[in-house]
């Protein structure tokens, strides 16, 4: 389904690539879902087409909402495809309709479910759970937006209960980062004591560690964030270059990854600050 964009007129991306991921919709019937949660507004907007355009844009360009109003729509084969003109690209447009599908968040990720273990058998037994700052790694069974004070440790146990309550309680295995599932360090129990002849276990290293020191400074040993700063700069490489990649050979991909790194790592340079200390 995911042909390679090519070029149609004066720079318009090639139909066939809206239309593979169009089609995939249609497999999943999410026509049949969308219809009567997005019936037309009093200005005969199509928000069922609206939506259909911004899934295209996110897979084929990804960009921000503004992009797609200023320059991906009319470069692209959608309005030809879905029978619409400019008009349905409006500044605002692409907004109101994220916010109306908002609404139904809960309904699609469990519709959705249905509709891939109907075709595909997905059972669903084994789950990933992961905290990112900047986007989703794969298809999300469910999300949640926290503020961005919330505590790791705080989230898991909410977020299990969530997924009982809405899918059924299952013989699942959960796939979690190891610093998540840890109770508050105030709170933790050892398991394994030191007259025990078995090895330590790593959980109580890892208390002993923090409480003989600290929290902050057991993150900075095993490189805690790490992971946080990477996402951080794939994200504004992204941003900025864009999720593809021009060159074909596996030797040129990584010249260009390496002049795209050295012009963000540029750009990073030229705009911090410079602090001094004053006495």
């Amino acid at each position: 389904m995911r042909d390679r964009p090519g070029v149609v007129g004066q720079n318009r991306t090639a139909p066939s690539t809206g239309m593979g991921y169009m089609l995939v919709g249609d497999m999943l019937e999410l026509d049949t879902f969308w219809r009567s949660r997005l019936p037309l507004s009093r200005k005969e907007t199509s928000w069922l087409n609206m939506l259909k355009a911004l899934t295209c844009y996110r897979l084929i360009g990804s960009g921000s909402e503004f992009r797609f109003h200023r320059e991906w729509y009319v470069r692209s084969a959608m309005g030809d495809l879905l029978g619409e003109d400019y008009s349905l690209a409006q500044k605002d447009k692409p907004y109101r309709c994220l916010d109306l599908m908002l609404e139904y968040r809960d309904e699609l990720f469990v519709f959705l479910k249905g509709q891939c273990g109907k075709l595909f058998g997905a059972k669903y037994d084994v789950l990933l759970y992961d905290l990112t700052s900047t986007y989703f790694e794969s298809d999300p069974l469910a999300y949640e937006v926290y503020p961005g004070n919330t505590r790791d440790t705080a989230t898991l146990g909410e977020f299990l209960d969530r997924i009982e309550k809405q899918y059924g309680k299952f013989r699942r295995t959960w796939l979690v980062d190891r610093g998540i599932p840890m109770e508050d360090i105030k709170d933790a129990k050892i398991w394994q004591h030191g007259n025990r002849s078995t090895e330590p276990h790593p959980r109580d290293e890892t208390i002993r560690h923090i409480r003989s020191t600290s929290l902050r400074q057991w993150k900075e040993s095993v490189g805690y964030h790490i992971r946080s700063l990477v996402e951080n700069a794939i994200f504004r490489l992204k941003t900025i270059f864009g999720d593809k990649l021009h060159a074909r050979s596996l030797a040129q991909q990584r010249t260009e990854v390496g002049i795209k790194a050295s012009v963000l790592n540029r750009m990073m340079k030229l705009g911090m600050p410079e602090s001094y200390a004053i006495a």
